[in-house]
């Protein structure tokens, strides 16, 4: 499965209707909840999230000032709806 909260991603219908039908969407990678992703793909195991400080804050990218800083990772990633 693939899941997005990114209007521009094939994953963004699955999440839309998640909402709609007011499940919650759990992500974890490698066995580890993900609090801030914004992007998961089960079968190609990567899922994109944003980069947080030592306070679990979102972090502004350092090379365009203008949107938050996400970074792509790899591993067993497991979505589930409930």
């Amino acid at each position: 499965m693939r899941i997005s909260a990114n209007s521009d991603d094939i994953g963004y219908q699955a999440y839309m209707q998640s909402l709609a039908d007011r499940k919650t969407v759990t992500v974890r990678l490698d066995g580890v909840e993900q609090s801030v992703c914004i992007t998961a793909d089960e079968e190609a195991g990567s899922l994109v999230r944003c980069v947080l400080d030592a306070q679990g804050r979102a972090q502004i990218d350092p090379n365009d000032k203008e949107s938050i800083w996400v970074e792509t990772v790899h591993g067993k990633v497991e979505v589930t709806i409930s």
